[in-house]
């Protein structure tokens, strides 16, 4: 289960995270980490979006 941080901290800008599970479906790159300050969309509200390194995050997801 990933640890959501911006529970913690909403205003958490960086954080170290494991890669936990790793897909690329060929158009896109799913990533699992074991902790997050990415916030999926929910309730209306638009998912956060940033860079893993340098590669763009354009949609973070919540599974389970």
């Amino acid at each position: 289960m990933t640890q959501k941080l911006f529970w913690q901290d909403p205003y958490q800008t960086e954080c170290t995270a494991r890669v936990t599970s790793l897909e690329n479906t060929g158009e896109t790159i799913k990533v699992k980490l074991d902790q997050t300050i990415f916030f999926a969309f929910s309730g209306g509200q638009e998912s956060d979006n940033g860079t893993i390194g340098e590669v763009p995050v354009v949609n973070a997801v919540k599974h389970g």
